[in-house]
């Protein structure tokens, strides 16, 4: 073709159209799924201890800490995070909400299951609780063997290989082609708390004594109006989903 573009020009191009292709066609990742150890955190907290794993801005840990901010940035544009991992709860909670240095904290997090089940049936849990296809979900895990197991108990979930080296997480995550955002409204950015919102309604709905009670109780206004400039954006979405 006389294209003068070298091949790892050619290969990173062709992963961004990729990346378009997706986003147009409503294929693209909605939610990521993350592990713990050696992942969002360098060590594994249950031999380390809390204030052993490697999260700051020195090395080791400041490849970690750069991960996190490229995940904030994704989850910023409207991208679900969720967390995944094979630890005690109370002791991987603690790490994300105390941690001096940690940035994907529990607030940001619109779901998570931390518990010794295996990782394909918590996945599955969490692809319900946030209503979510399993098509649509990204897992990111250190591990091989989870991956492995994961790709062969759930075919349709995204399973990409990992980087050997976690000092290119941040770069390797920003370049996946599923998590290209062609286009952000304000309910992306607000996403995360949409979820956390959800949640408290469901809550509220299992003491509300019926459907009308429950509906009555919630407040909600409706509002009627022409579509303008400011809201064809999200407009266009909901058609799209609907």
């Amino acid at each position: 073709g006389h294209v003068t573009w070298s091949d790892a020009l050619m290969g990173a191009v062709a992963e961004r159209y990729v990346g378009f292709a997706l986003a147009s066609l409503g294929k693209a990742t909605k939610c990521i799924v993350l592990d713990l150890d050696n992942t969002l955190w360098g060590g594994v907290l249950g031999e380390d201890g809390a204030g052993g794993v490697a999260l700051g801005p020195q090395w080791p840990g400041s490849e970690f800490l750069d991960f996190q901010r490229e995940l904030l940035d994704l989850q910023r544009q409207g991208i679900l995070l969720a967390v995944c991992s094979k630890n005690n709860e109370s002791e991987a909670l603690a790490v994300l909400r105390s941690h001096p240095h940690m940035l994907v904290r529990e607030e940001v997090l619109a779901a998570y299951r931390i518990n010794w089940e295996d990782k394909a049936t918590n996945i599955r849990a969490l692809a319900k609780e946030l209503n979510i296809g399993l098509d649509h979900m990204l897992l990111i895990d250190d591990s091989p063997h989870e991956r492995a197991w994961v790709r062969e108990m759930i075919p349709e979930l995204q399973v990409p290989e990992v980087p050997p080296d976690p000092s290119l997480y941040a770069t390797w995550v920003g370049s996946l082609p599923s998590l290209i955002v062609l286009q952000q409204t304000a309910e992306d950015s607000r996403r995360t708390e949409q979820y956390r919102e959800s949640r408290v309604r469901e809550v509220y709905r299992s003491t509300a004594s019926s459907l009308e009670d429950f509906l009555g109780g919630l407040g909600l206004r409706a509002e009627v109006g022409l579509v303008t400039d400011e809201t064809m954006a999200r407009a266009v979405q909901l058609l799209a989903k609907t």
